[in-house]
């Protein structure tokens, strides 16, 4: 891969010994050609306390184009995280923040403070951002070389990102001025804006000093263990055998008090460090690690991990040596002799680089293998990625979408087919389904393609326009579709041409026509129907089974072979009706059953759909008289609704108890959650029933609802809503239908909402509402407050328009509603309510929120539900919550109030009401119990209900002449409420004023009073 070259190590000289051809320019698809070579030499010292790393970098750089070059570019990632860099700026576009508010001491940077070339002579440097340009003194002509000579000095910024800070520790990623990419399509020297990479092949030599209590781990092979590990560690590294062995334990690590000892114990260390055929180099260091080591077929397998997440860390090196040994036969082998995986606490989730990752400790022991597959898709990186390097940047699915295939593919042959996401014997089954790796991508790519907003898969990372639609396009979308063309062209055939592809490509560039073409020339026939489809446009699979009939066949005839059925002649002639409507025309399996239970297999070829122009009729002959059809039985293809692939049209059902935390959705059914029901109400008594909740995968909440009965009397009730989309009409659009019979009311609503604007999530987004609703309430010992509702029962219509955005250091929302009676005579009114929130975090460690609200409600017949309250919901507002729908369920000498209305909350004893009203809300609420800014203990928290502590002020009036600001009432206090509860859903809460005015006559303003809540204030 590398031509003969000689390294001067005493000079810092390199000599080529063969000059390379010059190469050509044409290039064939498929093909590997010319590329550059590079050879990295860098000397560095990291300091702690500025987390900063210093040095010189010598770079050898081959010109092996067929162009001449006047100048270099290089790479100053670490420059993008500080504010007002080109990805500060980009990220707000995309309305985040988080770079440009970035705090001066946590922001990086990296900086060329002198160049030169190897005779000394000194170049000009310029830097714009992430990119620096080096003009040359002289042309590189074909074949020739050029030394450049850089003093550098680089800061890792403290971000959740792909490099960071732990301790007094680093992950060191991008951390040197690295030189840009020139390929065929020339001078790759784009702006960072957080996406991807693009690196040169080439070897490195690097020399690292570290404070003496630190370890590292690293890219490349340690030329001086003797150097920097003491004899014990040396040994435990000797030692034979492949097991996992702990090789150092520095977890209960503790500096001396004694200061000429700390001293000596900080004195640096140099590691030397070589890495051949690679084109990036990172490292990380820390202080307290737990360091394991395995081995498979002489590879060894480093682990390096915390002591609090040992548990699962423990097994990482034996597990890691058990992937590269599936890796190897899968995809070909590991040409490096050794591989680290290391815990990082940074928040980056897990990050790939040459011969070791990142894993974030998110994934813990949590009942599932996540911590298995993010190691497993990170190890299949070093074949997508650090042997085959494709331009990241720019096509980012030759990467992380073959890597995804990986990563299923390899979870598979270590775990099962099925059930190879979750660990066996932690959970009971009955409660808590399995689920594997590949039904969660093609869940993942199928409840992404129905919210509309997909983008081409081979769109540049940089531009896609929804943000959103990145991941799932380049991760999930690729995954399914390279699985549906392993079916396609036979398992076989597919894992051969993938692996000839590794051996091809290893060590060089392709493109994403270097993939497509390759692989057709492997596969033997042209695929390029699919890949246009499924990677350069948004196309997908949607097959749907229109009609089955079948004729006997006089006389009968042989056929093909049938499951179960024996050698028997045919003896029926088969027409299938289909329709093929994604932009995608695929060869699509067929299962046909009789009623005796016998089952043949037939395939439908493309050809049938490209002739009828996605119409398709395909016959056969069985020896049998098929009653049932269904298309592609084996879930082969990802097919984006699987309701209209069979003769029969009744879904299928997949009962399941709900477990309030995970139920993965199968891919051919409906699941069906339900969970025992039990309430309290007055009215009722105690009541039972069962609540469920219906999804498919593309259809979340379809049907859900609550049926029960009343021990009182005994009484059923129910309460039923179903949501509705038409996903080829428009999949922003929802309608929903519910029908109740609940706690003395009986009702029925029906609502239409859609998405307004532009698909891209940024900026202002709408929402449009319009719906007609008809309550009554049949039962006035029923509600919580039955004075605040009138008798009967009228019909309103009802129309919302709501927004959000966010802003630098605020998240706004609004909203408009208009309510009017129609087609009654009991009431006469028409109201608006309009009310906006704004999260605020211009203050550090003080985040605001805000609220205005404004209603009016006029004319000749207002039912009291229709009114305004000052201190909280209305009784439109507490009905639709179940904890303030009747009496009882909050006893009613509680004083308590929902969040809604006016939200003075002062006033909650009284409940003043009007048809005016207007109301600000003032809060600042803590994620402790004690706020972030008071310094004594700020991280106190109390188990269970981990309460926090928040504080507000509260202003309005309501009034029914419209005179809203002449006495206004207030007040202020502290509130305390609990964690979110039962499935994060459940907020307990109390508010406390102790000042409100006006006070009731006698009262002081000044007094502690207790308000009770379900959820927050607003």
């Amino acid at each position: 891969m590398i031509p003969a070259r000689v390294f001067l190590s005493a000079s810092f000289a390199f000599v080529l010994l063969l000059g390379p051809t010059v190469a050509r320019g044409e290039h064939t698809p498929g093909i590997p050609g010319w590329q550059q070579d590079v050879h990295y030499r860098m000397s560095v010292s990291y300091t702690p306390q500025t987390f900063e790393i210093a040095g010189q970098e010598t770079l050898a750089y081959w010109n092996l184009s067929p162009d001449s070059l006047t100048e270099l570019y290089f790479h100053l990632y670490l420059n993008a995280y500080r504010p007002e860099s080109n990805m500060a700026r980009h990220d707000a576009s995309e309305e985040d923040w988080r770079i440009q508010n970035l705090p001066a001491k946590r922001r990086g940077g990296e900086w060329i403070e002198g160049a030169t070339i190897l005779s000394g002579d000194s170049l000009r440097v310029f830097v714009d951002d992430t990119i620096a340009r080096i003009p040359l003194p002289e042309v590189l002509a074909p074949g020739e070389s050029v030394i450049v000579c850089l003093s550098f000095r680089s800061r890792i910024p403290d971000v959740p990102e792909r490099m960071g800070r732990s301790g007094k520790g680093v992950f060191a990623a991008q951390w040197y001025p690295k030189v840009c990419v020139y390929d065929r399509f020339g001078w790759h020297r784009e702006q960072h804006l957080g996406s991807e990479f693009y690196g040169d092949f080439g070897s490195f030599d690097v020399r690292i000093a570290l404070p003496g209590n630190f370890m590292l781990a690293h890219t490349g092979t340690l030329m001086n263990p003797a150097e920097v590990f003491p004899d014990s560690i040396l040994l435990r590294l000797a030692a034979p055998g492949d097991s996992a062995i702990t090789v150092w334990d520095r977890s209960g690590f503790k500096a001396p008090s004694d200061s000429t000892a700390k001293r000596a114990l900080e004195m640096p260390r140099t590691w030397v460090i070589h890495a051949d055929s690679v084109h990036d180099f990172a490292w990380a260091c820390e202080e307290k690690w737990i360091w394991r080591r395995a081995r498979w077929n002489g590879i060894e397998i480093h682990t390096y991990h915390r002591a609090t997440d040992s548990e699962r860390w423990n097994d990482a090196a034996r597990e890691g040596a058990r992937m590269m040994e599936a890796l190897t036969r899968r995809m070909g082998p590991y040409p490096y002799p050794r591989f680290s995986i290391v815990e990082e606490p940074i928040g980056a989730g897990g990050v790939e680089f040459p011969n070791i990752v990142w894993i974030s400790p998110r994934y813990r022991s949590d009942g599932t293998r996540r911590l298995e597959s993010v190691i497993a898709h990170e190890m299949a990186h070093n074949w997508f990625y650090g042997m085959v390097g494709n331009n990241e940047t720019a096509e980012a699915f030759l990467d992380e979408g073959l890597t995804s295939y990986t990563e299923t593919a390899l979870m598979e042959m270590l775990y099962g087919r099925k059930g190879n996401l979750t660990l066996p014997n932690r959970r009971p089954r009955w409660l808590y389904p399995i689920d594997n790796s590949r039904r969660s991508a093609w869940r993942n790519y199928l409840e992404f393609q129905a919210r509309g907003i997909e983008e081409p898969v081979d769109t540049h990372s940089d531009r896609f326009k929804n943000p959103a639609a990145y991941y799932p396009s380049v991760y999930h979308k690729t995954n399914t579709g390279l699985w549906a063309l392993r079916s396609m062209a036979g398992e076989l055939r597919f894992d051969d041409a993938l692996r000839q592809y590794v051996a091809t490509w290893r060590f060089h560039h392709p493109y994403a026509d270097d993939f497509f073409g390759f692989l057709n020339r492997a596969l033997g026939e042209s695929y390029d129907w699919f890949f246009d489809g499924w990677f350069l446009r948004t196309d997908c699979i949607d097959v749907r089974l229109r009609g089955l009939r079948s004729f006997p066949l006089d006389p009968p005839r042989a056929g093909g072979a049938v499951a179960a059925a024996g050698d028997i002649p045919d003896a029926y002639r088969v027409e299938l009706a289909l329709v093929s409507r994604g932009g995608i025309d695929p060869p699509v399996p067929v299962a046909f059953r009789d009623k005796e239970g016998h089952k043949a297999m037939r395939t439908v070829p493309r050809g049938a759909f490209l002739s009828a122009a996605g119409d398709a009729v395909y016959r056969t002959t069985l020896p049998f008289a098929p009653r049932e059809a269904e298309l592609d039985p084996d879930l082969t293809l990802p097919d984006i609704d699987r309701s209209d692939n069979g003769t029969s049209r009744w879904p299928r059902l997949q009962p399941m108890l709900d477990n309030w935390r995970s139920s993965p959705l199968p891919l051919d059914r409906t699941l069906l959650l339900w969970r025992p029901d039990a309430w309290y109400q007055t009215h009722d008594g105690a009541e039972i029933g069962v609540a469920f909740d219906a999804s498919t995968v593309r259809w979340r909440h379809a049907l859900k609802g609550l049926l029960g009965l009343g021990m009182r009397e005994p009484r059923p009730f129910f309460d039923l809503e179903g949501r509705l989309r038409s996903l080829a009409a428009d999949p922003r659009a929802i309608a929903r239908a519910r029908a109740y019979e609940l706690d003395g009311h009986r009702g029925i609503r029906a609502s239409l909402a859609k998405d307004l604007g532009s698909k891209v999530e940024r900026g202002f987004r709408w929402n449009l509402s319009v719906g007609l609703d008809y309550d009554r309430l049949r039962d006035r010992d029923a509600p919580r407050r039955p004075e605040e509702w009138s008798p009967g029962g009228f019909a309103n219509l009802e129309c919302v328009l709501s927004s959000s955005r966010k802003y630098r250091y605020a998240r706004w929302t609004g909203s408009v509603r208009f309510r009017a009676d129609v087609l009654t005579e009991l009431a006469s009114y028409g109201s608006v309510y309009a009310v906006t929130t704004a999260d605020v975090s211009a203050i550090p460690k003080v985040p605001l929120l805000f609220r205005a609200a404004y209603g009016r409600v006029g004319g000749g017949r207002v039912p009291p539900e229709e009114r305004f309250y000052l201190a909280g919901a209305g009784p439109r507002g507490e009905w639709n919550s179940r904890w303030f729908r009747s009496r009882g369920t909050v006893p009613t000498r509680w004083v308590a109030a929902l969040g809604g209305d006016g939200n003075v909350r002062g006033f909650a004893d009284a409940r003043p009401s009007g048809r005016n009203l207007v109301a600000l809300n003032v809060e600042s609420r803590s994620s402790r119990l004690l706020p972030d800014w008071i310094p004594a203990v700020p991280k106190l928290r109390l188990p269970v209900l981990d309460p926090r502590s928040s504080l507000f002020a509260d202003v309005g009036n309501v009034s029914e002449d419209g005179d809203l600001f002449s006495n206004l009432a207030a007040d202020f206090g502290l509130g305390v409420r609990t964690r979110p509860l039962i499935r994060n859903h459940l907020t307990l809460r109390v508010d406390m004023p102790f000042f409100r005015t006006p006070p009731e006559p006698g009262e002081s303003r000044w007094r502690v009073r207790g308000v009770f809540s379900v959820g927050e204030a607003f």
